[in-house]
């Protein structure tokens, strides 16, 4: 011990004082919150999940009710027959321009199959598998139901076109087409895919009806069929991790559903009146060949505004299936500012 330090240690004891000195806090840290993933919250998940499935299952009860319909009701194939008779009137402007548009569907498929490829090579699995699932799953339904599973029988007697052609193939490899550009298109342009998707497949949905190709109950079908396979792809897209903007809702989110459901209403308005019209002037059997050609007009039309509703609506329905999980997920709790 030093005379100073046993200087200072007599003094304090003479006093009886105790010496003390301040103490250098460590700087306050803030209380992070655990990091959360970005994802869904299960119980939500498993729900959106479970509308994935029932609007398969409606798809394909709609598919069931409106074959029967058309291939085994007196009616049904009357309908078809009449808007089939009147599509004849429509073959003039509408056909340059339709035909034009069926023109461009080996350039579509092509784009696509080049697209899945590159997916594939970036091992980008999932969505490889959801864009085979859409195209190849709703192409080879269509096929398999038209030439092994369907058949039309001859309900309105003295009538020659008996061939089955339900599901449209080409309306099916249009839409189709169109759900996986949907697919492949970053999140951010996924509402503008969507619309820009319905209003091509509604095109050669209806020009198929104009060339007289198909019937519109055909046509109405295949979209049903795709409408099947695309909610079955947005099911595997919700097992696939969210990218960094999915508690992001990309802007015309809203306004691309609000235009299909309002296009859904007011098209499917149309058709129904159409419907009910050419209903009430249809003979009681046989083809309906006196109906003239104002009817034959509203029949035609009935079926080109029954095409466009259901296809907005199935696009609709699949914009808001496939987005759905990650507009909803749960953004990260902000840490606590509280010392």
């Amino acid at each position: 011990m030093t005379p100073n330090e046993g200087g200072l240690r007599l003094g304090r004891e003479a006093t009886g004082a105790t010496a003390t000195f301040p103490q250098v806090s460590r700087p306050q840290t803030l209380d992070r919150a655990p990091a959360q993933s970005a994802t869904a919250p299960p119980d939500r998940l498993r729900w959106w999940r479970l509308g994935c499935v029932a609007v398969m299952v409606g798809v394909v009860v709609a598919a069931g009710v409106v074959g029967a319909i058309a291939l085994h009701t007196v009616v049904g194939q009357q309908l078809d027959t009449a808007a089939f008779a009147g599509a004849i009137h429509g073959q003039t402007l509408l056909w340059r321009f339709g035909h034009r548009v069926l023109d461009t569907m080996s350039i579509v498929l092509t784009a696509l199959l080049i697209a899945i490829a590159i997916a594939a090579l970036r091992r980008r699995w999932l969505l490889a598998v959801q864009a085979a699932l859409v195209m190849g799953g709703a192409s080879l339904t269509t096929e398999l139901l038209k030439l092994v599973v369907l058949q039309r029988p001859n309900l309105l007697g003295a009538y020659t076109e008996l061939a089955n052609s339900l599901p449209s193939g080409h309306t099916t490899v249009a839409a189709s087409a169109a759900v996986t550009a949907m697919l492949f298109t970053p999140r951010r342009g996924r509402p503008a895919a969507a619309l820009l998707g319905a209003a091509y497949a509604a095109a050669v949905g209806v020009s198929t009806l104009t060339g007289r190709w198909h019937r519109p109950s055909d046509v109405v079908c295949a979209l049903l069929v795709v409408g099947f396979w695309g909610a079955l792809a947005a099911l595997v897209a919700t097992f696939q991790p969210p990218g960094a903007s999915a508690t992001q809702r990309p802007s015309g989110y809203r306004l691309a559903l609000s235009v299909c459901f309002a296009v859904v209403v007011v098209a499917g308005l149309a058709a129904g009146w159409a419907l009910l019209r050419t209903a009430s002037v249809l003979p009681a059997a046989g083809v309906p060949t006196q109906l003239g050609r104002g009817s034959e007009l509203v029949a035609y039309a009935g079926g080109g505004f029954g095409i466009v509703s259901v296809t907005a609506l199935i696009f609709g329905l699949l914009l808001l299936l496939r987005d759905g999980p990650a507009r909803r997920a749960r953004r990260p709790s902000v840490p606590s500012t509280t010392p």
